[in-house]
């Protein structure tokens, strides 16, 4: 479901209603903490997907793994 809203990886096609993922990464505000808030509370246009909280801790690994590819890590907290 992330994809028809949101590029999920590099060269990856996917919408620009909503940040990549890589940008959510790469940017170090979003915390590990801020992007499981994030995925968790649904914001307008998101709808409430009532995400499992391992879906929710996979999701944030992922995207956080993709700033890891990047050179550049996103604080944890």
């Amino acid at each position: 479901w992330c994809s028809s809203c949101h590029v999920i990886a590099p060269g990856v096609r996917g919408s620009d209603v909503a940040p990549p993922f890589v940008a959510l990464a790469n940017n170090p505000a979003k915390t590990e903490s801020y992007l499981k808030a994030w995925i968790t509370n649904p914001h307008p246009p998101m709808p409430n997907f009532n995400l499992s909280r391992r879906t929710v801790e996979d999701i944030t690994a992922y995207i956080r793994s993709l700033a890891a590819k990047n050179g550049r890590a996103v604080p944890k907290k």
